[in-house]
């Protein structure tokens, strides 16, 4: 996965955001969004590129998938990063290219639309792409974390929205407990190289903070033996 650095369209030294940020209990968010545009020398490495400009290996895409249209919008793109990365894949966050970016240019930033997408599909992530034992050791506080989102959103005049989509994706979990399978058994990466893609800091959730690190010297496993992509090629 390659991600760009993305400027807000209508204020350039800001950030749109700067890779996608997966917080250990089931949130995430565009890295600095809104925050003062940094200086990047080199490339680095993010949980996942914001899909409004990145590029990803078609060998890899079709292996897991592609993205789950059942997500429809909003963190489809956060899924999709979080499957591949189960696949051994990392995301690569190339300086020199930068996009503006107009968010939510049609749905409306914290419409009601994007709330319930969200809240929805940050549900189905969570459920269907945190690895055992991580999943166990981590649900306490993604429940709490939903909870949270409630009440904050009662404040903010959008529990409707949230309830909703805490509804009907909790609806759905047998459905995506199936899905969870098929994730699973494509996963390649360690227990211990998912956990270090995560955010574990509460600050970084505060503070919408971007996570980057140092790009690794070893290449990503190929997500295919070479017979089996001449066979899917085919």
């Amino acid at each position: 996965m390659f991600g760009s650095l993305q400027v807000c369209a209508d204020s350039p030294e800001l950030l749109d955001g700067l890779g996608d940020v997966y917080f250990c209990a089931g949130t995430s968010w565009r890295g600095g969004h809104r925050h003062v545009r940094p200086r990047i020398a080199a490339a680095a490495e993010a949980f996942g590129p914001c899909a409004a400009a990145a590029l990803y290996r078609t060998e890899w895409f079709r292996h897991v998938g592609g993205f789950d249209e059942r997500f429809f919008s909003y963190a489809e793109d956060v899924d999709l990063a979080f499957r591949l990365r189960l696949a051994g894949g990392r995301c690569i966050q190339v300086p020199d290219a930068v996009v503006a970016h107009v968010g939510s240019a049609v749905t409306g930033e914290m419409s009601e639309f994007s709330v319930y997408h969200l809240t929805r599909n940050q549900i189905w992530t969570f459920l269907k792409c945190m690895p055992w034992p991580l999943l166990w050791l981590l649900l306490p506080a993604h429940v709490l974390l939903v909870v949270a989102t409630l009440v904050r959103a009662r404040r903010h005049g959008r529990s409707r929205a949230v309830a909703r989509g805490v509804r009907d994706a909790v609806y759905r979990v047998p459905e995506f407990w199936v899905a969870r399978r098929a994730v699973q058994s494509r996963r390649r990466a360690s227990v211990g190289e998912i956990a270090a893609a995560l955010a574990w800091s509460p600050l970084t959730v505060l503070r919408r903070a971007p996570v980057l690190k140092p790009l690794p010297s070893v290449q990503p496993r190929p997500p295919l033996s070479q017979p089996a992509q001449k066979e899917l090629s085919e």
